[in-house]
C-alpha cells in the first residue's frame, strides 16, 4: 500500500485543542498518568520515563513536541490527561495527551488526504462535520530527529 493509498482504524485525541489521531496498530494502550521519573539530560519534550511492564519507556509531552504551550488545568476539573503507548518497531514511547476521543475509519478512497511521506503526519482524516484530524507519522513522531513544520 503507497501513502497515496491509506485506509484503517485511528484513535482521536486532543492536544492544545486540536484533533489528532494515531493508528490503533501502533497503540499498545491507552492508561492514567503516573509513576513517570524525571531524567535530566533528555531533550525538551521527553519528560521523564516509566517502567511498563520491567522496560523503561520514554515519555513525550506531544504539547512540547508539536509547539504547543502548556496545558492549564483548572482545579474544578477532571484532569483527562494520558499515557498512550505507541510502538514503531522496536520502539516504544508514551505520548502524553490531553484526552483521549474516539476511534475513527479512515480510507484514502473516502476522507483520508495523504501528506509527504518525510511529515510527521501521514496525513488528515476529513470527518462528516468538516472537521479535520491530524493522522500521525508515528516512525517520525517517535524519531526526535524529525523537526515539525
Amino acid at each position: 500500500m503507497t501513502m497515496d493509498e491509506r485506509s484503517g482504524r485511528a484513535v482521536t485525541f486532543l492536544s492544545g485543542g486540536e484533533a489528532f489521531a494515531v493508528d490503533m496498530d501502533n497503540i499498545i494502550e491507552i492508561n492514567s498518568r503516573g509513576g513517570e521519573t524525571f531524567i535530566p539530560g533528555l531533550p525538551d519534550c521527553i519528560t521523564g520515563v516509566i517502567n511498563h511492564k520491567g522496560d523503561v519507556i520514554p515519555v513525550m509531552d506531544l504539547r512540547k513536541r508539536m509547539g504547543q504551550p502548556p496545558a492549564e488545568i483548572n482545579e474544578n476539573e477532571l484532569d483527562k490527561t494520558s499515557l498512550m503507548l505507541i510502538q514503531n518497531d522496536e520502539d516504544i514511547l508514551a505520548l502524553r495527551i490531553d484526552e483521549a476521543v474516539t476511534a475513527v475509519e479512515y480510507d484514502s478512497e473516502s476522507n483520508f488526504m495523504a501528506l509527504d511521506e518525510d511529515s510527521v503526519l501521514l496525513g488528515f482524516i476529513n470527518q462528516p462535520d468538516g472537521t479535520r484530524i491530524s493522522l500521525f507519522n508515528v516512525e517520525k513522531l517517535i524519531d526526535l530527529d524529525v523537526k515539525i513544520g
